[in-house]
Formats: C-alpha cells, structure tokens, sequence
C-alpha cells in the first residue's frame, strides 16, 4: 500500500471532516481538569456548539465498606452529589459568562472512564475533552488509568491535556506522518479542522533508521498531502525528519520548537472489540506534550478498523 493507495483514501466520498456540535468535557475540579474545561469551553464557542460538563463521583469508595454498603453508600454519596451539583454549577454559571455558550451539567456516580463513555454516547456527544495524570512510578511511560480507557475505547475524537499542557487557541496544528498507512488517515479531518479555527498545519514526517527505502515515497506522500492542504484553503508548512531514533523525542521537542499548540494523532484504539490496545508511543506523546493532544479513532472518519493491518499504530 503505498502513495497511490493514500490518494485515493484522501478523496473518499464517505471520509467525515471535523464536526463539533456537542462538547463533552469530564472535571474533578483539580487543576488539570479545569483547564480542559477551559479548552472545551473555547472549543463549543468556536464552533457554535453545547459544552457538558460531566462529574464523576468515583464509585470504586464503595469497596470501603464492609459491614453495611448500602447504608454507608446512601450517606457518603448523597454529600458529594451534593456538592459536586453545587461546583459544578457555579462552573456552569461562570463559562456561559465568559464564553457566550450553552452549558449543561451532570453529575453521576460509578466508574470514571465508564460514565464519559456512556455521556458520550447518549449526549451524541462529538469531541470529548479532558485531563490526565501520570502515575508514579511509571508516569514517564503511561498517560492516568482514566484516560487510557476513554481513549482506548471511545469511537468519538479525544483531547487531552496533560499536567504540562496549557489551554490555548488553535492556530498552528502539527500532524504527525509516519510510514505507517494509518497516521495518514487523519489528513482530511485534520486539514478541515485547521479550516475551521483558520489553523495553519504543521505536516511532520517521520522516517526511522531502518525505513530509509521509503523516503522516496514518503516524499510523494508530502506532495499530495500539500495538493489535499491547496484544496482545503489551508496554509500547510512540511518538514521531513529522516534516521530517527525516537519518534516521540521528534515530535515533543519540534512541537516545542516550531511553537505548535495541537497535536493530532491517529490511534486504533479499541482494545476491546480489536485486540489492540492504545499505542505506549501515543501515550508518551499526550503524556510529554506541552500542548493539547487530539486522538482520533479510525472508524470516526470512515475508516473500517477491520481493514487496518493488526498491529499498526499511525502516528
């Protein structure tokens, strides 16, 4: 499969350009989570679209105790749902405010990457935002437990901000372009979405040390991804790294360097129904990013996973 099979995927009839009408950003009022919040919030203003703003009372409390769950789960929950409903309303209050948008709030009680999952879908939800943490002592490898999961299962795109990132305005978006076929997949939805922000794009290939026989082709692959920017009315700068070592290294510092504020990436993700799980290399990059990190599912922009080669993990 090599450049004329990405010409054609490129100029599918059935490929989904970026549409957001409904936003759904997860909080646990920390720090981290408020700046998603704040993301989202810029994200539903700019597009004219509803923010949600979900809470999660984590139910995983109840294991506590052991004498009389039902009594203790009465109490303990009642306090938070009510608090939460109060913080999360005086957020609601505060965004509409200062962003001019429609906000609606929900607070429920179960597992957290199992309740933004279900409000994904029973909201239609378009685009889910949110927070994550590292966890010690493997917080240099892996992106938080709840992240993961929302990422690995969730059909929707997904933008995280890690503990390092910032908020910020979407007006330089880098893309990643690997050998793989899948990190190309994303080229359409991602030169739409610049459009929509009136974002330039960062095209970024990259080639490792024993991929030397594809930087013919890959050159090729620039070509076109330049003719697809020409048609979108999108200004596109590209930039080819060749004899990497470590492509996460390669896009975190240039990301850094050329003053990008988005990443987008192409993940398989749904460890459940495929067997593949979300890739260590798309962790590391949302978890090391200075800036916000887009993850989109294949299957979101017409792709059938089931074409995708077992294994692949596009960039």
């Amino acid at each position: 499969m090599g450049s004329n099979y990405f010409c054609i995927i490129a100029k599918n009839d059935f490929m989904k350009h970026f549409e957001c009408k409904r936003v759904l950003a997860s909080t646990d009022f920390s720090e981290t989570s408020l700046k998603a919040v704040r993301q989202a919030a810029y994200i539903a203003q700019k597009n004219n679209a509803i923010l949600h703003l979900l809470h999660v009372v984590d139910k995983h409390y109840e294991s506590f105790s052991i004498i009389d769950p039902l009594m203790f789960n009465k109490n303990f929950y009642d306090k938070f749902l009510e608090r939460a409903n109060e913080k999360i309303q005086q957020l609601s209050e505060e965004f509409q405010k200062e962003y001019n948008i429609k906000v609606y709030t929900h607070v429920t009680v179960g597992s957290i990457s199992e309740e933004i999952l279900e409000a994904s879908k029973s909201l239609h939800i378009d685009m889910i935002v949110m927070g994550t943490h590292g966890y010690k002592p493997l917080e240099s490898l892996i992106i938080g437990s709840n992240a993961y999961r929302v990422l690995s299962k969730s059909k929707k795109p997904v933008l995280v901000l890690s503990e390092e990132s910032e908020k910020s305005l979407f007006r330089k978006i880098l893309m990643p372009i690997s050998t793989d076929v899948v990190s190309r997949y994303k080229v359409d939805y991602t030169l739409s979405l610049a459009r929509t922000f009136d974002a330039d794009v960062t095209a970024l290939m990259i080639i490792g040390e024993n991929e030397q026989d594809e930087l013919p082709k890959m050159k090729v692959v620039l070509k076109q991804i330049e003719k697809e920017a020409e048609r979108h009315g999108v200004n596109l700068e590209t930039f080819l790294k060749d004899h990497v070592q470590n492509g996460v290294r390669i896009i975190i510092d240039f990301a850094k360097e050329n003053n990008n504020d988005l990443i987008v990436l192409m993940d398989e993700g749904d460890a459940q129904e495929t067997g593949i799980f979300f890739s260590i290399m798309s962790q590391q990059i949302i978890h090391h990013a200075p800036v916000p990190v887009l993850s989109i599912y294949p299957e979101r922009i017409g792709i059938d996973p089931s074409s995708i080669l077992s294994g692949a993990a596009g960039i």
